[in-house]
């Protein structure tokens, strides 16, 4: 990573969760803020944003994670899991790193709430602003595609993450 990525990753969050804030919960809407806030960036700095979006999914694609995905949606498959791996980077830097730490947080997080946990828009959206602004294509992530953890059954979800599948046992 460029030094100037190292200055634009403390700009990753600030970013995303002014985005958040603004739209007030509303994702459609803190995908089009943020759409604005990455067109000003010079293409350097959007490249180094998809960097460290693809740094964030890569930290949250666990099992422990998919397994949250799991509950919440009821079920989720590889698509899914990045959708809601999306989903949670959307929800801020405080929510995204308590749930790395503990899953069984989304419990009581509001946000959770909803018919499906997932946001695909967020995944594209740097590469497609990138590509208005150059004309240009971005490259493809290099990082790891392999989940981390131990994996589960859906047999032991519940006995695994009880706080969590109750609060979602509907689902």
């Amino acid at each position: 990573m460029t030094a100037g990525a190292v200055d634009q990753a403390a700009e990753f969050w600030p970013l995303m969760d002014s985005a958040r804030l603004e739209a007030g919960g509303n994702l459609a809407r803190q995908t089009e803020l943020l759409e604005r806030q990455l067109a000003e960036l010079s293409p350097a700095q959007i490249e180094a944003f998809q960097h460290l979006l693809d740094v964030e999914m890569d930290k949250a694609n666990t099992w422990e994670v998919w397994a949250a995905a799991y509950i919440i949606n009821g079920g989720a498959s590889d698509d899914g899991f990045d959708y809601f791996r999306g989903w949670l980077v959307m929800q801020g830097e405080e929510v995204f790193n308590a749930v790395l730490a503990n899953i069984e947080s989304l419990a009581t997080y509001e946000g959770a709430r909803f018919e499906e946990a997932e946001w695909e828009d967020v995944l594209y959206l740097p590469a497609r602003v990138f590509e208005q602004k150059t004309g240009r294509h971005l490259g493809i992530s290099q990082l790891s595609s392999e989940t981390r953890g131990d994996a589960w059954d859906e047999d032991e979800l519940a006995e695994k993450y009880p706080r969590l599948w109750a609060a979602h046992e509907s689902a």
